[in-house]
Formats: structure tokens, sequence, C-alpha cells
């Protein structure tokens, strides 16, 4: 299922990178936006420094931000922003899982992403995350959401439906789960 993106809407897909690993990985997340969409992804690429990169450790780096609208597919490869957690990282395949949430009931109106780069010292041997790094974790994540938010072309951040689906719906934040999620096809 394809994603229609509506008029005065656009998906972000942030890039990341992992230190010897070929592979990209992204989060993704759509805007209710207007304006200059390069400025806009130049914004939300530079406000992923002081905020969700302080959650991943130094092997990870934000590097592209890309925003595809119904008439432009613009992609801002800038200065990568490292993760600020010193030491190891779980594996790749292991990551946040962070749901964006809704004021609308229904599985159609929710939405996850997950963010690599987890370091090992804030999970426990069963894959929980140590509670003070969920609270300030979490902190960190709002930070991301209200600085996007915040920016010039941006009103909102949303969920986007298929082909034929709803009107985007909006999202009122993303919350942290406090277990690390796994993705079994992304070890290598």
């Amino acid at each position: 299922m394809s994603i229609e993106i509506p008029e005065g809407f656009g998906q972000v897909s942030l890039r990341i990178d992992c230190s010897g690993d070929a592979e990209k990985m992204y989060i993704t997340f759509g805007i209710a936006a207007s304006g200059d969409a390069e400025a806009t992804a130049e914004g939300i690429l530079e406000e992923t420094d002081g905020t969700i990169a302080n959650l991943m450790t130094t092997g990870y780096a934000f590097d592209a931000c890309r925003i595809v609208t119904p008439t432009v597919d613009v992609l801002v490869e800038g200065t990568p922003v490292d993760g600020t957690v010193s030491g190891n990282a779980v594996p790749q395949n292991t990551a946040y899982l962070v749901r964006k949430t809704t004021g609308v009931r229904g599985r159609h109106n929710q939405g996850r992403f997950f963010l690599p780069g987890v370091p090992v010292s804030k999970v426990d041997p069963v894959g929980a995350l140590l509670p003070a790094w969920v609270t300030s974790a979490q902190t960190n994540l709002t930070g991301f959401l209200d600085a996007v938010v915040a920016l010039t072309d941006v009103s909102g951040i949303v969920i986007l439906h298929g082909d034929g689906g709803p009107s985007p719906t909006p999202v009122l934040g993303f919350a942290l789960q406090n277990r690390v999620a796994t993705q079994r096809r992304r070890l290598r």
C-alpha cells in the first residue's frame, strides 16, 4: 500500500548512518507543511542535534533528511549529527520503539518508528530500558517533536494514510516504549 500525500502535507524520512554498516536506516513521519521544503528539511535535520541524537551512541549519525510532497521531492544531506552517548550500542537490529500518539482511537490512526543506536548501558538483560533513561529519552523525543512543529513552515506532525484513506491524523506526541524492539531481518 503506497502513501498518498495530500496537498499541504509531506512525508519526512530522516536517514541514519551506522559506522561499519553499508545499509542506511530511516525513521519517517508526516508533516503538515507549506513553503520551502528544502529549508524545512534542513531545519528538521538540525533539530535532531540536542534532541533525538542524544539517544544514540556515537557510532550512529543522522546524515540526511528527505521530504516528499505532492509536488516536490527534496533530499538534504547536511553535516552529520552524531549520537552523543559514549559506549557500545546493542546490535543494529535492536532499537527504541517510539509510538506516535493521536487523540483518535483505532489501529488505523496509530503509528510508530524504530530508532537505532540504543546504548548497551541503558538496557537491562531482559531488554527493558532503565527507568531513569526512559524519562530522559522521553524528554528528548518531546523536545524533537516540539522543535519540528516550531519550524516556520510546519504546523504539525501527522500520520499519513494509504491510498484513498482518511485525511492525515494529527500526532499529539511521541511515546517511548520501555522495552527495546528487535527486527530479526536487520541482523547480518
